[in-house]
């Protein structure tokens, strides 16, 4: 990092045990610097934050992002891990103090341990909590000995650890996982992963580090969730990504978000067969899963769908990170013309601005927007500058004759001079008429057509009504005249 405050701020957290430095440039200019994973400083950082009375969730991740120009990511998964960690917090903040004392036994344990439910119950709004936990599996392997269990009575049997999520540089399988959650961490996506954004692991029915037992809920941030999102569960297919490799399964859950959305909703899903085989990318001989899961899907992000959003009051003020984090059409839109913006940022949508310019229409996508009934005549003229003077001089030059000529002709008309002897009429005072004075209203002529030299014209089909609009550009010796009918 070159930015002179960006590296001083990298150093003073790598001086106080924030960040591990892992390089410098041979110059000693670059910095480079890493996030690692550090279990016991985060636990403290929890413990402040727990105990913090002004404490804004909004507020703090709004001071971080902005000072260290971290993005929220294109969708928001940044916010999302930072619900699902503030939600651990939340859980541990409403525990009794007979609780707390029996969870952080002296020299014994430092960390919480938690279930599944404990986590989702206060990661989503009091609301949701019977249908979540009440919820039947989406997704059913049909080979197992047991009928299919509440979510509910399921993920109570769980025990998970984590406060903090990191970042590694590859995919984790399940032995990586087990890793993970001896730390204490979450894991995100690495970049371009497929299938997921984050997991967070757990462990099925057991304390110890077995990783037969490993579990996991697998999360994915997108920007819109179909009616029925088969296509996106498939590639969540926990075979698919490596995650189970065998028939040593465990129940798991799989969560979509999507936080761009104004209606909020939480819902358990559901597929057309009894087993959700369409919600698997991977199946046995027969045609089943290979697997079981609860399969949720969270839209929107309130107010009283998520617990960590409406805590601080800052509900409506979370939807301007994806202001921060896309080009909102808006900036296109403020413009008289949004096509002129669009031209400028080619294929960055299904706007037909984004490719008119540079693709034939016969080849423009097929799901492009279609422009508004108007038709656009656009020319485009280039002219030396001698040129220029002479194409708005000549025009002119023609006009003013024109008004001359007529000027002169009905001056010196014998019928006005005789009108005028026969008028007796005074200059002065307030008696003055004006009579049999020709208006140039009157007046009626045709510019002759110019023929600039090298001029395209582009022309797109309308059925507005007749009207004009006249805009000019120019940019160094090039004119281009837009003609709106």
């Amino acid at each position: 990092m070159r930015n002179a405050t960006v590296a001083e701020k990298a150093r003073e957290q790598v001086a106080n045990h924030m960040r591990v430095c892992l390089a410098l440039s041979k110059d000693l200019v670059d910095v480079y610097t890493v996030a690692a994973s550090e279990p016991i400083l985060s636990e403290a950082a929890s413990f402040i934050l727990r105990n913090y009375s002004n404490f804004g969730l909004f507020s703090t991740l709004t001071n971080v992002l902005d000072s260290y120009s971290i993005s929220p990511g294109d969708n928001g998964e940044l916010l999302v891990a930072a619900f699902f960690t503030r939600a651990r917090d939340l859980y541990v903040n409403r525990l009794s103090p007979m609780s707390k004392s029996q969870l952080f036994p002296f020299a014994r344990r430092f960390c919480p341990v938690f279930s599944v439910v404990d986590l989702l119950s206060n990661l989503f709004d009091e609301q949701f909590h019977s249908t979540m936990l009440d919820s039947l599996p989406s997704v059913y392997r049909m080979g197992d000995t047991s009928s299919p269990q509440k979510l509910g009575d399921v993920f109570r049997r769980t025990r998970m650890h984590f406060n903090h999520v990191i970042k590694p540089a590859d995919a984790f399988n399940r032995h990586g996982l087990l890793s993970v959650m001896a730390r204490g961490a979450g894991v995100l996506g690495a970049n371009c992963q497929p299938g997921y954004d984050m997991i967070f692991p757990f462990l099925y029915e057991t304390d110890d580090l077995d990783v037969k037992k490993v579990g996991f809920i697998i999360v994915r941030v997108k920007d819109s969730i179909s009616l029925k999102p088969t296509g996106i569960m498939k590639k969540m297919d926990p075979f698919a990504l490596g995650l189970f490799t065998n028939d040593d399964t465990v129940p798991i859950i799989r969560i979509v978000f999507s936080l761009n959305k104004k209606h909020p909703s939480l819902e358990c899903m559901q597929y057309d067969s009894v087993s959700g085989r369409e919600a698997a990318s991977e199946h046995d001989e027969n045609g089943q899963p290979l697997f079981t899961s609860y399969d949720l899907r969270c839209a929107g992000m309130g107010p009283r769908l998520l617990q960590p959003v409406d805590e601080d009051g800052a509900g409506k003020e979370w939807k301007s990170y994806f202001r921060k984090s896309k080009i909102s059409k808006d900036v296109f839109l403020a413009s008289t013309d949004p096509d002129v913006r669009r031209s400028e940022h080619p294929a960055g949508g299904r706007d037909r601005g984004h490719y008119e310019n540079w693709v034939p229409e016969s080849h423009f996508p097929s799901s492009y927007k279609p422009k508004a009934a108007k038709t656009f005549v656009r020319l485009e003229i280039h002219v030396a500058p001698s040129a220029f003077l002479l194409y708005f001089t000549l025009p002119l030059s023609l006009v003013i004759c024109i008004v001359l000529c007529h000027v002169i002709s009905v001056y010196f008309d014998p019928r006005v001079q005789s009108t005028k002897k026969r008028q007796k009429t005074s200059i002065v005072g307030r008696g003055t008429r004006l009579e049999h004075v020709p208006s140039l209203s009157s007046l009626s002529f045709r510019l002759p057509r110019l023929h600039a030299p090298r001029l395209h014209a582009h022309i797109a089909h309308s059925s507005m009504q007749t009207q004009y609009q006249h805009e000019h550009r120019q940019l160094g010796d090039d004119v281009i005249f837009y003609s709106e009918h």
